[in-house]
């Protein structure tokens, strides 16, 4: 038993943190600041990749989406592109966890301890990423302090913008909050909540055929919008894979400390609602189901 405890606490203190740091100093990562300075200053499209996207290239089935061959493809195509007007974002965690709280720390060491081979394996170490993580700025931030002022300079994104978003049933990014205040218009095109790349080729069809080239495009659809971001952004879109932001901003503003569900949003990590329907704002906003 005390062989067994030592032996626990040696990996934990001694060969995660050693492996992180090995696996980790290889990537070259923005954190969160610099990459939303980035889109701000750029008007650039961003896909983003968490531990979901690369359960995904791994071909390995996660809880939006079934195992893929065809998507697993297309995401190391867009891990590792390169076109102007186009970033990839993958955590900063993995590189460093000093902004993490004790929790997420946790979580990202033992991650890249036991997947950073399989992580190196397909991403370009000569290639310059982002921070996927700069829409999850509040939960497993160790400073709150700061999300204030990094909420504000978000909202910039959309302010006086057409904003269209693409997500799942359900999702109901920016219903009942105030995320969104400072759009000029906004639009919604709704997309199933699972395996939505199975009907990629429609929602890449509709978002070409309804969305202006002008307007801001957020997708808020699993692994499916860090392809799409990317398609698009190729058609001269702006599109921004934006996940989880407005659940972040919701949990800010109700000042908790572990995640809870939210009323009338789908919350996969702590519970699903049903679809906010009786909302008449959010039900003339939809311009298209698939």
């Amino acid at each position: 038993m005390i062989f067994k405890l030592i032996k626990n606490y040696v990996y934990a203190h001694v060969v995660v943190p050693y492996l992180h740091y090995k696996y980790g100093r290889q990537l070259n990562i923005k954190n969160s600041q610099e990459t939303l300075d980035y889109i701000l200053e750029q008007k650039c499209s961003v896909s983003r990749f968490g531990d979901y996207e690369y359960m995904s290239i791994y071909e390995e089935t996660n809880n939006f989406q079934t195992s893929n061959s065809y998507a697993a493809a297309r995401l190391k195509e867009v891990l590792n592109s390169n076109i102007p007007n186009h970033i990839v974002c993958i955590p900063y965690s993995f590189r460093s966890v000093s902004h993490d709280n004790e929790h997420a720390q946790i979580f990202w060491k033992h991650y890249v301890a036991k997947y950073g081979k399989r992580i190196l394996e397909v991403t370009d170490t000569d290639k310059d990423f982002f921070d996927a993580s700069f829409t999850r700025f509040y939960m497993d931030s160790k400073d709150k302090s700061l999300v204030r002022g990094y909420v504000e300079r978000m909202k910039l994104l959309w302010k006086n913008r057409d904003v269209y978003i693409v997500e799942g049933t359900g999702t109901c990014f920016g219903v009942n909050d105030d995320f969104l205040d400072g759009a000029r218009t906004i639009h919604r095109i709704i997309c199933p909540a699972t395996n939505a790349f199975d009907k990629y080729e429609q929602i890449i069809e509709v978002c070409k055929n309804n969305i202006p080239k002008e307007a801001l495009v957020l997708c808020a659809l699993g692994m499916t919008a860090t392809i799409l971001a990317y398609d698009l952004a190729k058609e001269g879109f702006q599109v921004i894979d934006i996940g989880h932001a407005d659940v972040e901003y919701v949990w800010f503003k109700m000042g908790v400390e572990h995640k809870v569900p939210i009323a009338g949003k789908n919350v996969n990590e702590v519970g699903v609602n049903d679809e906010s329907s009786d909302n008449q704002d959010y039900l003339n906003e939809i311009i298209f189901r698939i």
